[in-house]
């Protein structure tokens, strides 16, 4: 996640209005791996991510007890 941090810290992300712009469709794949190769750290696996209009959501499972933990980033 520090990398992560760095690479977009300071950084704007384009609004392109009725549609989700290049800046944010980047930032968010980065996201998505950041997430997933942290999750394995912890014993947790990313299941779901998803996008909306700038926004992303979705949930991560505990590979032992079968948990799921769901999250929201507006």
């Amino acid at each position: 996640m520090e990398e992560l941090y760095r690479k977009y810290q300071g950084k704007t992300i384009k609004d392109d209005y009725g549609k989700n712009s290049k800046e944010f469709i980047d930032f968010a794949n980065d996201m998505k791996k950041s997430m997933k190769i942290n999750a394995a750290k912890y014993g947790l696996r990313l299941i779901t991510f998803e996008t909306g209009h700038y926004d992303m959501c979705g949930y991560f499972k505990d590979n032992e007890t079968k948990k799921v933990c769901i999250f929201f980033i507006p």
